[in-house]
């Protein structure tokens, strides 16, 4: 297991399929040992990235999260830590490098460019219905009356 990065992934950006505070097992890696649509790991400058490989030229390589809607910036080969092949969330492993999942993560890579434009919707709709659902509407905010 000393050969393995462990990960805790911050943030939403790679919502539904890794998600806050889930933990990434990630295999040291070339870059040419990794598939597009595979999920990476990287880091430069003290910040890391854990997106999916969305184009690689020889010693290059640009990465895009599943639920925005830009690509990230282009980087080198050296700030690739790995790929990752597990996902432990909530106590269970989810193992991701199998021949199957390299056929998923290109369909997921290729998908979201196609309906990333409208995320940002079905974030407003899924904030209002945790609202509605998880609360009460009170007078004076967006659901409740002023009366």
């Amino acid at each position: 297991m000393s050969d393995f990065i462990v990960y805790r992934v911050k943030g939403n950006s790679m919502w539904p399929f890794l998600r806050d505070k889930d933990t990434v097992l990630v295999r040291p890696s070339r870059l040419k040992e990794i598939s597009l649509g595979q999920i990476i790991l990287a880091k430069k400058d003290n910040l890391f990235l854990c997106h999916r490989l969305f184009r690689k030229r020889k010693e290059f390589f640009q990465t895009k999260a599943d639920s925005l809607f830009g690509l990230d910036c282009v980087l080198e080969e050296k700030y690739l830590l790995g790929k990752v092949v597990a996902i432990e969330r909530k106590g269970r492993l989810i193992k991701v490098d199998k021949r199957v999942d390299l056929y998923w993560g290109f369909f997921i890579l290729c998908f979201t460019l196609l309906i990333s434009p409208l995320f940002p919707f079905v974030r407003k709709i899924r904030r209002i219905l945790r609202y509605v659902v998880g609360r009460e509407a009170k007078p004076g905010t967006f659901w409740g009356s002023r009366n």
